[in-house]
């Protein structure tokens, strides 16, 4: 956690931030604050989605470019009245910043953060995150150049480096094909899109339809969502079928596979993939979303097939 303390005199733009667990020695100052100003960002506009890891996993969050803030490591000296005292060192990078959103959880329920207690310069103290609002990149360090004689030996080896790729075909059993090169599939309890993203084969938890995520885990671990189902049941997409009967209670028949079925609030295209049993739309047949079937049909519009 870091203080954020507003110079009111040589930068009114800026902001200081010290470094938790801080020691202020006498003599020459270490620069181990960052100074944060407002920034005007040439990038051109644009928007991305990334799970941030941060005090808690949350996924989906906007990142907004350009950039709002750029933060510079500084020293500060002559601070007065002087401060309680105690804290750490360490040199922090440069970081460009950008405005971030993340959306609630699944369940409609904001994410909840756990308190953060520190000790800076300023004093020690329990502090209560609320949401995160600046996501700071790290800027990359001065470009070198090198020249390499031997080329690589390392390929499949996860130690060392990458190996190109077209298809997953082209890489070994724990990696999958990503832009070109042979990524590390994820280990369990990573966010994932499809299946293929774990080194389980199972990723659990996601929408055939949308691009909800899941959680990587082995298939015994996905745990039970309905009576008389079976852990296998819970990993979606694992199981082959020809009709909603050939899969669990809690699961429908898609593309020739078994899913887990979508609460509401999540698109569909029919009845089946919702555990209301209603995937609500204008017109029959139309693309939806789960819900009510008794608020649907009082709202004008239908469950589909």
């Amino acid at each position: 956690m870091r203080r954020v303390l507003r110079c009111r005199s040589a930068v009114p733009s800026a902001v200081l931030i010290a470094t938790l667990m801080l020691s202020d020695p006498v003599g020459a100052q270490p620069t181990d604050h960052l100074v944060c100003y407002k920034v005007k960002d040439s990038q051109a506009k644009a928007t991305y989605t990334a799970d941030v890891q941060g005090l808690a996993l949350q996924f989906g969050c906007t990142i907004k470019v350009p950039a709002v803030m750029a933060c510079v490591p500084a020293m500060k000296m002559h601070v007065t009245p002087s401060p309680p005292g105690g804290g750490g060192t360490g040199t922090p990078n440069t970081f460009f910043c950008y405005k971030v959103k993340c959306p609630k959880a699944p369940n409609g329920t904001k994410t909840t953060l756990p308190p953060l207690s520190g000790r800076d310069q300023f004093g020690s103290r329990t502090v209560t995150p609320t949401s995160a609002n600046l996501l700071c990149a790290p800027l990359a360090g001065p470009i070198t150049t090198t020249t390499t004689t031997t080329p690589p030996t390392c390929a499949f080896d996860d130690t060392q480096c990458m190996t190109p790729c077209l298809s997953d075909a082209q890489c070994p059993s724990t990696r999958l094909c990503s832009q070109g090169l042979c990524e590390p599939k994820l280990t369990d309890h990573r966010a994932c899109l499809t299946h293929d993203d774990c080194l389980s084969d199972c990723c659990c938890g996601i929408n055939p339809f949308t691009t909800t995520r899941g959680i990587c885990r082995e298939v015994v671990d996905c745990p039970l969502a309905a009576a008389g189902g079976t852990a296998r049941c819970e990993c979606p997409g694992t199981i082959p079928c020809t009709q909603d009967s050939d899969c669990c209670v809690n699961q429908f028949c898609t593309s020739g596979f078994c899913f887990q079925k979508q609460g509401n609030g999540t698109q569909c295209t029919f009845s089946s993939a919702c555990t209301s049993a209603c995937c609500c739309a204008t017109s029959s047949g139309s693309p939806g979303q789960c819900a009510d079937p008794t608020a649907c049909t009082s709202g004008g519009l239908v469950c589909n097939p």
